[in-house]
C-alpha cells in the first residue's frame, strides 16, 4: 500500500526543463527501489506463509532455519537499500536548499522590475492627464462655435424677415411704375391728338385770315384758351415729372438697402472663411488627440506584455519548487510510517489529501492563461505569500484604473469628434443656404435693372457697394436724359 503511493506521487512531479535528464534518472532509480521492495515484501509473505506451512505439517527445524536464513538475507538487501535511499535523499536536501536560494534572488529581481513597472505607469498617468487638459480644451472650443452658431442662427432670420419686406415693397413699387407709365402713355397720346388739333386749327386760322377778318377776335379767344389748356397740360406734366423723380428717389433708396444686404452677405462670407479655419484648427487637434491615444494603448500592451512574461517565468519557477517539496514530503513517509505502524491508516490519508492539494496546487499554473492582466495578478499574488501581495494587488489596481481612464478618454474624444462631424455638417448646410439666398438676391436685383431698363429706356444703372452718391448721380443723369412734354408742346405755341 505504502509503496504504491509513493510510485504515484513519483510519477505525478513535474520535471523542470533545466534538469529534465537528471530528474528522469532519479525518477527510473526511484521506480527500480519500488519495485523491489514490492519483491521483498512478496518474498518475506511467501517465506512466512512457507514457515507457517512448515510449523503446521511437519514440525520440521530445517525447513524453519532455511526460512530464517532467507529472511536475514532479505532483510540485509533492505537495509542496504534504506542506506542508499537516505543518500538520495540529503543529495536532493542540498539540491532543495540551492534551488531555494535561486528562487529568493529571483523573487528579488522580481520585485525590482514591479518598481519599474510601477514608474512607467506613473508616467502613464502624467500623459493621461495632459490628454484630459486637451480634451477639455477642444470642450471649450466647441462651447465656442455653439455660440457662434446661434448668433449665425439669429443673423440669420433677421436678414430673412429683412428680405420679405424688401421683396413686398419692391413688388409694390413695380406696380406703382407700370401704373404711373400706362397713365404716362395714356396723357401723351392725348396730347398729341390735341396738339395736332390745334395745329391744324391754326392752319386753317391762317388760310382764313385774309377771308375772315371779324373772326380774328374770336380765333383769338380760342388761341388764348388754347395756350391756357395747354399751360394746364404743362403744369400736368411738370407734376407728373415729379412724381416720377420721387419713384426715382424710392428706387434709389431700395438700391441703398440692397447695397447694404450686399455688405451685410460680404460680412457673413469673412464670417463663414473664419469658421473654416478654426474648424482645420479643430480637425487638428481631434487628430493629436488620436495619435496621443494610440501612443497610450500601445505603451498599455507593452507592459500588459511584460508583466504577463515575467508572471509566466514566476509560475514555471514556483511550480517546479512545489514539485520538489511534494516529492521530499513523499520521501519522508515510509521512515514514520515504520515506526508508527498504529497511525498508518491516519497517515496514509493525511498525505492523500496532501497530495490532492499538491496535485490542485500544481495543475493551476498550467490551466490556459487568459489575456486579461487583472486574472494574472490575482493568481501570481496567490502564490507569491504574504510578501509581494501588497504589491501586486496595487499593480492591479493601477492597471485596472489606467485600463478605465483609456477607455473613458477613447469614448471622449470620439463623442466629441463626432460632435463636431455633425455640427459642421449643420454649418454648412446653412451656409449652403445663405449662398443660396444671397444667389436669389442677387436674381432679384438683376430683375429690377432690367425693369427699370424695359421702363426708362436706358442702360441699367452701376450698383457700387462702397459708393451710394454714384447711383444717385446715375438717376440724376438718367432724368435729365428724358426730354419732358413741355418742350414739345410749347414750340407750336412759340410759332403760333
Amino acid at each position: 500500500m505504502l509503496t504504491s503511493r509513493f510510485r504515484l506521487e513519483v510519477d505525478d512531479i513535474a520535471i523542470p526543463d533545466c534538469r529534465a535528464q537528471h530528474w528522469t534518472t532519479t525518477r527510473e532509480w526511484l521506480r527500480e527501489i519500488d519495485r523491489s521492495v514490492e519483491r521483498l515484501s512478496t518474498c518475506i509473505r511467501d517465506i512466512l506463509q512457507t514457515r507457517h506451512k512448515c510449523f503446521c505439517e511437519s514440525k520440521n527445524a530445517e525447513c524453519g532455519e532455511n526460512a530464517y536464513e532467507t529472511v536475514l538475507t532479505q532483510s540485509e538487501v533492505l537495509r542496504r537499500a534504506a542506506q542508499e535511499l537516505a543518500a538520495r535523499y540529503s543529495k536532493l536536501v542540498a539540491e532543495n536548499d540551492l534551488n531555494n536560494r535561486e528562487i529568493d534572488v529571483r523573487e528579488a529581481k522580481h520585485r525590482t522590475e514591479i518598481k519599474i513597472l510601477q514608474a512607467e505607469l506613473e508616467k502613464a498617468n502624467v500623459e493621461l492627464n495632459r490628454a484630459k487638459e486637451e480634451l477639455s480644451g477642444c470642450q471649450q472650443e466647441i462651447r465656442r462655435l455653439n455660440s457662434v452658431h446661434s448668433s449665425l442662427e439669429s443673423l440669420k432670420g433677421h436678414l430673412q424677415l429683412q428680405l420679405k419686406h424688401r421683396e413686398s415693397e419692391c413688388s409694390r413699387l413695380g406696380t406703382q411704375l407700370r401704373k404711373a407709365d400706362d397713365k404716362r402713355s395714356r396723357e401723351l397720346e392725348e396730347t398729341r391728338a390735341m396738339v395736332e388739333h390745334a395745329q391744324s386749327a391754326l392752319d386753317m386760322m391762317r388760310a382764313k385770315k385774309e377771308t375772315v377778318k371779324r373772326a380774328a377776335r374770336a380765333q383769338k379767344r380760342r388761341a388764348e384758351r388754347a395756350e391756357n389748356r395747354l399751360a394746364e397740360i404743362e403744369r400736368e406734366l411738370s407734376a407728373r415729372d415729379s412724381m416720377l423723380v420721387e419713384l426715382r428717389r424710392e428706387l434709389d433708396n431700395e438700391r441703398t438697402k440692397t447695397h447694404r444686404i450686399e455688405r451685410a452677405r460680404s460680412r457673413q462670407q469673412e464670417e463663414r472663411r473664419a469658421q473654416e479655419k478654426e474648424e482645420c484648427e479643430e480637425k487638428q487637434q481631434l487628430q493629436y488627440l488620436r495619435e496621443k491615444l494610440a501612443e497610450m494603448d500601445q505603451k498599455t500592451r507593452e507592459t500588459e506584455e511584460m508583466v504577463r512574461l515575467q508572471l509566466s517565468t514566476a509560475s514555471a519557477q514556483r511550480e517546479a519548487l512545489s514539485g520538489r517539496s511534494s516529492g521530499q514530503r513523499t520521501n519522508r513517509e515510509p521512515g514514520r510510517e515504520k515506526t508508527m505502524d498504529k497511525k498508518e491508516e491516519h497517515c496514509y490519508s493525511d498525505g492523500e489529501e496532501q497530495k490532492d492539494g499538491d496535485m490542485e496546487h500544481l495543475q493551476q499554473p498550467t490551466r490556459p492563461l487568459h489575456t486579461n492582466i487583472n486574472n494574472q495578478v490575482t493568481l501570481d499574488a496567490e502564490e507569491t505569500g504574504s510578501g509581494s501581495a501588497p504589491q501586486c494587488r496595487e499593480l492591479e489596481a493601477v492597471i485596472a484604473e489606467l485600463r478605465g481612464q483609456l477607455a473613458e478618454a477613447r469614448r471622449d474624444a470620439e463623442e466629441v469628434e463626432r460632435r463636431s462631424t455633425v455640427r459642421l455638417s449643420e454649418l454648412r448646410a446653412q451656409l449652403a443656404q445663405s449662398d443660396a439666398t444671397n444667389h436669389s438676391l442677387q436674381a432679384y436685383l438683376a430683375f429690377l435693372k432690367r425693369s427699370y431698363s424695359s421702363i426708362f429706356g436706358g442702360s441699367p444703372p452701376r450698383l457700387d457697394l462702397d459708393e451710394d452718391a454714384d447711383a444717385a448721380e446715375i438717376v440724376a443723369a438718367d432724368t435729365d436724359g428724358h426730354p419732358t412734354a413741355t418742350t414739345v408742346i410749347a414750340e407750336p405755341v412759340a410759332d403760333g
